[in-house]
This record gives structure tokens, C-alpha cells and sequence, in this order.
């Protein structure tokens, strides 16, 4: 869930205030302050859109692994190779060119495309803000706190500490941007694991 919300700020922030000056304010909780100035927003759910022949050779790629999964399984550990991939196998259900085009959609990344939108209303308070929405699909986002007077970011009482700063190259798929983002990690440790 932290994850998606994470995306969402992402994605709204680049949405609502385009490229931000890396030198104008370097504080993530004043550059968050400065993307809420006005009280309604839209949140774009955005998607990847793949070409109608290349959506067929997925869906049977994805067939034909999933019910081969064993061996898929095996294939994968024994052949992967970073930044190659997988050597054809005709057991992929699909011809050696049509695993030729899903290869190349490295080269050329699908459009991205709107799926959906839905406003979401800020709510401020002294020192901080919180949100409403108007739909299921972002209902997620009103256990999102924002408390600009501590510098601290809440969802659903947990809190989620700084992360990182990030400089998007002009390569990824959303443009060059600049902002931050928030994270909660959680151990997966039991209590009778030691750490090492």
C-alpha cells in the first residue's frame, strides 16, 4: 500500500507542478508544501499501453509460462542473464519473433495513458493537511497525513520516514523530473531469527 502511495505522490507531483528547480528549495517537506497551494487535485491513474499485436504475444506468453510454471521456473534460474534476458524457448508458446518483439519493447517503452481520474480535495489544518476523496479507487489517500510543523508524513497512524531525493533522467518513461520520496520498511524477521 506505502508503495502505491508513494507512485501517487509521484505522479501527482510531477502532474500538478511539472519540472521542479533542483536548487529552488531543497527541503522535501517545503517542496511538498509548495505542490498543495491549491485545494482540489486529479489524480491521474496512469498505464501502460502496449501495441494490440504485442498485447496477444503477451497474453500468450504469460499462458503458456503460467502453465508450464515448474519449468518456467526452472528455465529462468538456469539461463536469466542480466541486462540479456532469457534465451528463447519455443516451450514460451510463442514464435522466436514474437519473443523478438517483446524484447525490443526495451528499446521503444509503451505510451502511457490515462486509465482513470479522480479529485481528490486538500483539507488543511494548522501545520499540516490531509485529503479527501471522491471515489473508491482513492479513498487510500485520506489516511495520508502531512504535519509540516514536526516533518512528518503519516498513513493510517504509521510513520513513514524520509527516503530520498530523486533526479529522474529524461529517459524514464514519466520525463526528467526532481523530487523526494517517503518509505517504510519492515523487517521480516520472527522473533526467533537472529540478525547477521
Amino acid at each position: 500500500m506505502i508503495y502505491k502511495i508513494i507512485i501517487w505522490l509521484t505522479i501527482i507531483f510531477q502532474v500538478t507542478s511539472g519540472q521542479v528547480n533542483n536548487e529552488s528549495d531543497p527541503k522535501p517537506f517545503s517542496f511538498v508544501a509548495s505542490l498543495f497551494s491549491k485545494d482540489n487535485y486529479t489524480a491521474e491513474f496512469l498505464d501502460f499501453e502496449f501495441p494490440k499485436d504485442v498485447q496477444e504475444i503477451l497474453i500468450k506468453f504469460q499462458k503458456s509460462v503460467t502453465e508450464k510454471k515448474e519449468w518456467f521456473q526452472d528455465y529462468f534460474s538456469r539461463n536469466y542473464k542480466a541486462g540479456e534476458g532469457l534465451p528463447y524457448d519455443e516451450n514460451f508458446g510463442i514464435t522466436k519473433d514474437e519473443y523478438q518483439k517483446i524484447k525490443d519493447l526495451e528499446k521503444a517503452p509503451p505510451n502511457i495513458v490515462v486509465k482513470s481520474k479522480s479529485l481528490i480535495k486538500v483539507v488543511r489544518s494548522p501545520g499540516g493537511l490531509s485529503f479527501k476523496a471522491d471515489d473508491n479507487a482513492t479513498k487510500f489517500i485520506e489516511a495520508l497525513k502531512i504535519d509540516f510543523k514536526n516533518e512528518i508524513l503519516t498513513f493510517m497512524n504509521d510513520t513513514i520516514p524520509f527516503s530520498t531525493e530523486i533526479n529522474a533522467a529524461a529517459s524514464t518513461p514519466f520525463g526528467q523530473w526532481h523530487g523526494y520520496s517517503w518509505k517504510k520498511e519492515n523487517s521480516n524477521l520472527g522473533e526467533k531469527d537472529e540478525s547477521r
